[in-house]
């Protein structure tokens, strides 16, 4: 009788967790909601570079899209041009939910009006492994564990369902500020 109770117990209890992570699994994740503004201007030598923020409100992580996710469009007197990734000074991995991100954008000299873009990927459902190697790798635990260990768990998480990304693009609009005539003159710190 006994017997037959802690079966059942352990039945119903897989059971449970199996609908918790299927509830986790499938429950869709919150739109992100991200947003480009301008900070300043800087200069390095006789280079021009605007200080942009990058700002995640939502409650979802964002990653760049990919080679040429940053993109500058800048007005001068000769017409438009568009400058890509190379030109930015920094990358982010990530970026976390309620959290920046600072690069700069090369401008030349003449600009008139302008405006940055960014195309990112994030995720409508959970993507576990993901989630997962970013506690481990942020607690450090990884550090403490055997490598056979994690690869172990690796191949574990591989068995479960890989979300599709989902991609949006955030805008500055367009920009007319012009930075001052002295700051190209200066050498920044």
């Amino acid at each position: 009788m006994k017997a037959k109770l802690w079966k059942l117990a352990l039945v119903v209890s897989a059971g449970a967790l199996f609908a918790v992570l299927a509830n986790y699994l499938f429950k869709p994740l919150p739109s992100p909601k991200a947003s480009l503004s301008f900070q300043s201007f800087a200069a390095r030598g006789t280079n021009l570079f605007a200080v942009i923020q990058l700002k995640n409100d939502g409650q979802t992580m964002v990653w760049p899209a990919g080679r040429g996710c940053l993109q500058a469009e800048i007005e001068t007197k000769d017409g438009w041009s568009t400058n890509n990734q190379p030109i930015f000074t920094t990358l982010f991995p990530g970026l976390p939910p309620l959290s920046n991100e600072v690069f700069w954008v090369d401008l030349p000299n003449g600009v008139m009006t302008w405006r940055v873009r960014c195309f990112l990927e994030y995720y409508r459902r959970h993507h576990v492994r993901l989630e997962f190697a970013e506690r481990l790798l942020t607690s450090g635990y990884s550090k403490r564990v055997l490598p056979v260990v994690l690869e172990g768990v690796g191949l574990g998480l591989r068995l479960l369902p890989e979300p599709r990304p989902a991609f949006t693009e955030v805008s500055s609009g367009l920009l007319t500020n012009k930075p001052p005539n002295d700051l190209i003159s200066k050498e920044a710190p």
